[in-house]
């Protein structure tokens, strides 16, 4: 499953946020428009740099003369 979801992180960022969007919605928790905006956009900045840092290319390509 953590193999899974290594290849698949802005699944996960998604799916997160989805869920951060359900629970305000359905009221389990308490906040006003502008504070749910201010929490996805930060979570979402925070995962995106969490999903940039596993989707990047590590190794040098080498250039054939």
């Amino acid at each position: 499953m953590i193999a899974f979801l290594r290849r698949e992180p802005v699944l996960l960022q998604a799916a997160f946020l989805a869920l951060v969007n359900l629970v305000v919605a359905f009221g389990l928790v308490e906040l006003t428009a502008e504070q749910t905006g201010a929490l996805v956009g930060m979570l979402a900045a925070v995962l995106g740099l969490w999903a940039r840092r596993l989707v990047t290319p590590v190794s040098k390509l080498e250039e054939k003369p």
